[in-house]
């Protein structure tokens, strides 16, 4: 009895439709299913990441690496997948595949590629200093012109987010030499959004005067010092409109009138600065009409009257 329910069952198995069946839908397929597979993987792959069809990209080079892993393109595969995966902003992702081809090939010929994509993926995670130690690697292994000036870029933006501003502005410094020398046109674009992301943060720094007594002369010094160091920022803006860094100027300019209006200063001091502030903004509107924008000017708050409590006789 139990045999023939064996059989049964085994004839009814083999006569399901394919699309039933759990090896076609959940196991991999382990060998090559055309010889030309590899071959049309890799060009339809290669071909979306360079029209930055990323999604088809990831989908064909992943078909590649996980069929076929000793397709001798399983390196370069790996490499634009990592690529494709930032630019889609899997960086978790691409973090693990690239750090997994180095384990994996110690010593491979386009080794700095994914020391590249380590680097590039920690930045934008923001395990800063992760990204530095792997950019500082790659600048140890003879880089190319273009890795060199990645490297420094990355150590810059590392700098600036941690607020060491010294460090930051070295790194700035040691793209802006190499871009003298060698141009690379996508890093002499970022290079005046750099230099205003720096004189911006460093213009906020100590904006607060706590707990010091200084003089109305110390006071005008202060805001004027700090009102030239935001217009100093600005010329580098028709370099870089449309990016971030314009808002966090204007954020960063806004709040600093902000502080002077809350401040109980002469009131003739107080207007030959806000005079001067109004001269920067101005420049700034010749510069670019967006920052006015976002700036937001300054409105003093509503007093807040007090209501007497009506008293009311004892209810009986």
């Amino acid at each position: 009895m139990r045999v023939e329910i064996s059989l049964l069952f085994l004839i009814s198995v083999c006569l399901l439709p394919p699309h039933q069946t759990r090896a076609e839908s959940e196991i991999p397929h382990p060998g090559p299913r055309t010889a030309e597979e590899p071959a049309f993987l890799w060009k339809e792959g290669s071909e979306a990441l360079d029209s930055k069809d990323y999604p088809t990209a990831i989908r064909d080079l992943k078909r590649l690496i996980a069929r076929y892993p000793d397709d001798s393109r399983i390196t370069d595969a790996r490499l634009s997948l990592s690529q494709a995966l930032i630019a889609s902003q899997n960086d978790a992702e691409a973090l693990e595949t690239a750090k997994a081809l180095i384990l994996s090939k110690p010593g491979f010929a386009a080794i700095n590629r994914a020391r590249a994509y380590v680097a590039e993926s920690h930045l934008h995670l923001k395990n800063f200093l992760e990204s530095r130690t792997a950019a500082t690697e790659l600048l140890e292994n003879s880089p190319t012109l273009k890795q060199k000036a990645l490297s420094y870029s990355i150590r810059f933006q590392t700098y600036l987010e941690e607020k060491q501003y010294p460090e930051a502005r070295a790194e700035l410094d040691l793209l802006r030499d190499l871009m003298e020398k060698e141009p690379v046109d996508s890093y002499m674009r970022l290079l005046p959004e750099f230099k205003m992301s720096l004189t911006t943060r460093q213009c906020m720094v100590s904006h607060l005067l706590k707990d010091k007594v200084i003089t109305e002369d110390e006071f005008l010094d202060y805001f004027s010092n700090k009102n030239n160091c935001f217009k100093t920022a600005l010329p580098a803006t028709h370099s870089v409109a449309g990016t971030p860094i314009l808002r966090e100027w204007c954020e960063s300019f806004t709040f600093f009138n902000h502080e002077l209006e809350k401040r109980r200063l002469d009131p003739f001091l107080k207007d030959k600065i806000g005079k001067d502030l109004k001269a920067t903004l101005e420049f700034a509107k010749g510069i670019d009409p967006e920052l006015v924008k976002c700036y937001v000017p300054y409105k003093t708050p509503k007093s807040k009257k007090r209501h007497r409590r009506r008293s009311h006789p004892p209810s009986h």
